[in-house]
């Protein structure tokens, strides 16, 4: 029911914003890694459900990627977390207007994915930062070596489906 998803959203990011205020940004990357079995399998499904749920239903999108970035400030990260973390900047700039915080999290979510050596989730998390969270904060022209660096990283991957959204967001951007 939309209601009790409005809700276990508004849980879910009440408790984020009480977990960062207990954690410095600078220290986020140097959290331990999630050891809890359960907790990592929920992560990787999560992560998996955010593109199916971003393009049916928007509210259940915003708890996916909420409960991702809540277990991960609660657990730990995964080698699976960093998407999330830059699909959390989405959600901070263009459900709040926090647009500098939401680029934060966009750069945090593309360090993790290095720190983890995932080459598939560094493509998800550039791709984000090129099509949705660099625009707020930067000329359009600083989108284009992200979208070239996701591309390659796609494909190199194996990660075909966000290689094809970094060639969309270049050439969808040559508009502006």
């Amino acid at each position: 029911e939309p209601e009790e998803i409005r809700s276990a959203l508004h849980d879910e990011v009440t408790e984020i914003k009480k977990l960062l205020k207990t954690k410095p940004n600078t220290s986020l990357l140097h959290e331990p890694e999630l050891t809890i079995p359960e907790a990592r399998t929920v992560i990787k499904v999560l992560d998996h459900l955010i593109i199916s749920a971003f393009q049916t239903n928007r509210e259940f999108y915003h708890l996916v990627v909420a409960k991702i970035v809540n277990l991960a400030l609660k657990y730990g990260h995964t080698s699976d977390t960093a998407y999330g973390f830059a699909q959390y900047g989405t959600m901070l700039g263009s459900l709040w207007g926090y647009y500098k915080a939401g680029h934060e999290f966009g750069k945090f979510a593309v360090k993790l994915s290095e720190k983890y050596n995932n080459p598939a989730q560094k493509c998800k998390a550039l791709c984000t930062m090129a099509g949705e969270i660099t625009p707020w904060v930067r000329h359009m022209q600083y989108t284009t070596p992200i979208e070239n660096e996701a591309y390659q990283i796609g494909l190199y991957a194996g990660e075909l489906q966000f290689a094809g959204f970094a060639s969309l967001y270049k050439l969808l951007n040559w508009f502006y």
